[in-house]
């Protein structure tokens, strides 16, 4: 189209003027707004030129997106669930398995405290029997029982082509007692502040000011 080789033209040898244009007084002001109709203008031209192909890309790219969604969607919420089931089957799994292993940890450590229990009873009747090696022997193998250690092997399976890994995530369940290291500032409230109150509401550690904004008609 001949409207897009005269803006490929005409752009780069505007956008390269720019450099060169100071403002340090009313003059060079003058000629600087005078240079932003020029380039308010040529944006105008682009926008004429490429709005409609925008227009219509956007019109065949939305068509597109929803034919690809009406089939897509229904896809990705299936897998959704699916893996949700996945995932709180191997979490309960978990929890039972934790569960298991607590018992049977508990379990131990009672054998073993029974059996330290035990000795250290005989150790007290062989001293005071006066047999002190025998007792010395006796105490020091109850202070050496240890419950062994317990593992339960997981019952859940590598299936193929799946993988899982943990990951660890963080809810708020009191906003009021998180440290205020791990809090984000909401700039959009402190400047809706800024804009009612011109300023003059004091915000610790936020400092208002003023920024001039030029428009352009043309």
């Amino acid at each position: 189209m001949q409207e897009i080789a005269i803006i490929e033209k005409e752009v780069p040898d505007v956008i390269a003027q720019v450099q060169s244009i100071l403002v340090t007084n009313n003059e060079q002001e003058t000629r600087a707004v005078e240079f932003l109709k020029t380039i308010k203008a040529m944006q105008n031209e682009v926008h004429e030129t490429f709005d409609p192909i925008v227009e219509k890309a956007y019109e065949t790219h939305k068509e597109a997106t929803a034919r690809r969604n009406k089939f897509l969607n229904p896809l990705l919420e299936a897998e959704k669930r699916i893996k949700g089931l996945v995932s709180n089957f191997r979490i309960e799994m978990e929890r039972k398995r934790l569960e298991q292993e607590r018992k049977l940890r508990e379990e131990a450590e009672k054998k073993a405290e029974a059996e330290r229990q035990r000795l250290a009873k005989q150790a007290e009747k062989a001293a005071a029997k006066g047999n002190e090696e025998k007792a010395a022997e006796l105490l020091a193998r109850s202070e050496a029982v240890q419950a062994p250690t317990v593992i339960v092997e997981k019952q859940t399976v590598q299936q193929e082509g799946m993988g899982v890994r943990t990951v660890w995530k963080a809810k708020i369940v009191n906003p009021a007692a998180v440290p205020r290291e791990y809090c984000i500032p909401n700039e959009k409230l402190i400047d809706s502040i800024a804009k009612s109150t011109k300023g003059t509401l004091k915000v610790p550690g936020v400092e208002f000011y003023e920024e001039s904004n030029v428009s352009m008609r043309i």
